[in-house]
C-alpha cells in the first residue's frame, strides 16, 4: 500500500490495523485508542481528580479511565514516536 493510499483510504480510527498483523510492527500500535485521540483531538476531555473523561468527537458516550492509565498510555505511545523515529534515522544513513 503507498502512503497516498494509506492516507486517503484508511479510515482514521483504523489506520493502525494495517500494522496489526505484523509482529515486528504490532507493537507500536497497540495502546491507539480512536475514542480518546478524538476525545483529545476535539477538546472533550477533561480530568476530575484521578478519572480522565472524554468523549468521542464530542457527542460520543462518556467513557473514562484512570489518570495513571491515562499517563501511562501517553508514556507508551512517546516511546514508540520515538522508537520510529530511531527507526527512519537508521534507514536513512543506510540510504545515504
Amino acid at each position: 500500500m503507498t502512503l497516498n493510499k494509506y492516507i486517503k483510504d484508511v479510515e482514521k480510527a483504523k489506520r493502525g490495523n494495517p500494522f496489526n498483523d505484523t509482529a515486528e510492527l504490532a507493537v507500536f500500535s497497540e495502546d491507539l485508542d480512536s475514542a480518546l485521540r478524538n476525545g483529545s483531538h476535539h477538546a472533550s476531555i477533561w480530568r476530575d481528580g484521578e478519572v480522565v473523561m472524554f468523549r468521542s468527537g464530542g457527542s460520543g458516550a462518556q467513557r473514562e479511565m484512570s489518570f495513571s492509565r491515562y499517563m501511562h498510555i501517553c508514556n507508551k505511545l512517546t516511546i514508540a514516536l520515538a522508537a520510529l523515529f530511531l527507526i527512519e534515522l537508521h534507514v536513512q544513513s543506510k540510504c545515504s
